[in-house]
């Protein structure tokens, strides 16, 4: 199958630091290419992939700077469709969007033959479907199938509640053997994730804070939307906290492999969960707040792989018995759901219904 895959202007793919779209974007890229479909990607310059993936490179990636709508005429456009005569190209059997305009369903709307569909990886907020918002153009008419994929099942029933159209969903997924399994555990436990209200920093501080327990706090804290919010947590961590920012792969790899366990005191319904799958994959056992509407109760099997908490007071509880949860079956969890190859080859399913015009 030939496929076309659009990654955001934002980071570079793989990212050089912690960024969850565009590394999927990689991860996923890499796997279908091991399954032997033909693939190309639209990412940003600096953008690296194995041999045999075309990458098409957009711009510079700048964090914040929306620079989609440029590429769009320039790269995307010209791609699908003959300028000189307007008729599709044809060149692919799928687009696979992971950008935020999604400027791909234009293309799809005037030409039947391009076949699109799109992962959310956000919480939707989309007022029509599918809308393309950018610059004047508010909202553009739809296509005859929206074709959207969630990254859970809870995400796929809140955006398909949201629209009114039916979602699928592919869960994300890791090339498990890059991390490193890890039966010994430290005594720190390790807050990663962006630092943002919604992700709970401040929650895994006082958690640290009232146990008298040690915490690593890291995460990406320039693209997240109150930087006042950074400096309180940053001046929280005072006791038992010590914050380390975002920092690379080696480093996150090394802290996730020794951390006694991840807390994840998320305060939204979060659509997936990157971070307690790499923990796991890593053999490390996750002590997560069940919020409603929430995807962890996917990803985390309560005492088998970590914890499952309703109230800040059971998470504290649940991190003096972290040491009852196997490494072995924190691994085992993403080996049998979370990997690479599950996710490439849901896709490819999908894929197949968008290709042959069935889509939903």
């Amino acid at each position: 199958m030939r496929i076309l895959l659009v990654s955001t202007t934002f980071y570079e793919s793989p990212p050089k630091m912690y960024a969850g779209t565009e590394y999927q974007v990689w991860v996923l890229a890499e796997e279908l290419n091991k399954l032997g479909h033909k693939v190309s990607v639209v990412a940003p310059v600096g953008s690296r992939f194995s041999k045999g993936i075309e990458h098409i490179p957009t711009v510079v990636p700048q964090l914040g700077n929306m620079q989609e709508d440029a590429v769009w005429p320039n790269i995307l456009l010209p791609r699908l469709v003959d300028l000189k005569t307007g008729e599709a190209k044809g060149e692919f059997d799928v687009v696979h969007e992971r950008s935020f305009t999604m400027w791909s369903y234009m293309a799809a709307k005037d030409h039947p033959d391009v076949k699109v569909c799109a992962t959310v990886d956000w919480q939707m907020h989309w007022h029509l479907l599918p809308q393309v918002q950018s610059g004047e153009v508010s909202a553009l008419p739809p296509v005859p199938h929206a074709n959207l994929i969630g990254i859970s099942n809870a995400h796929s029933l809140a955006v398909s509640a949201a629209l009114g159209v039916p979602v699928e969903y592919v869960y994300n997924g890791l090339p498990v053997e890059t991390f490193p399994f890890q039966k010994e555990k430290g005594d720190r436990f390790l807050y990663l994730g962006r630092i943002a209200r919604f992700k709970g920093p401040h929650l895994a501080i006082h958690l640290a804070d009232k146990l008298g327990v040690p915490l690593d706090v890291c995460g990406e804290d320039r693209f997240v939307g109150d930087p006042s919010y950074v400096h309180q947590v940053m001046n929280a961590c005072r006791r038992m906290a010590v914050y380390r920012g975002e920092v690379r792969l080696e480093r996150k790899l090394e802290l996730l492999k020794n951390a006694k366990a991840v807390l994840f005191p998320a305060i939204w319904p979060e659509p997936f969960g990157l971070v307690p799958i790499e923990a796991n994959a890593c053999g490390t056992p996750v002590v997560a707040l069940d919020y409603p509407g929430s995807a962890i109760s996917e990803i985390i099997e309560d005492g088998v792989n970590g914890f499952l908490c309703k109230t800040l007071d059971e998470m504290a509880a649940a991190m003096k018995n972290v040491g009852d949860i196997k490494p072995e079956e924190c691994r085992r969890v993403v080996e049998e759901k979370f990997t690479a190859r599950l996710m490439a080859e849901r896709y490819v399913k999908l894929y197949g219904r968008v290709a042959a015009g069935d889509g939903w």
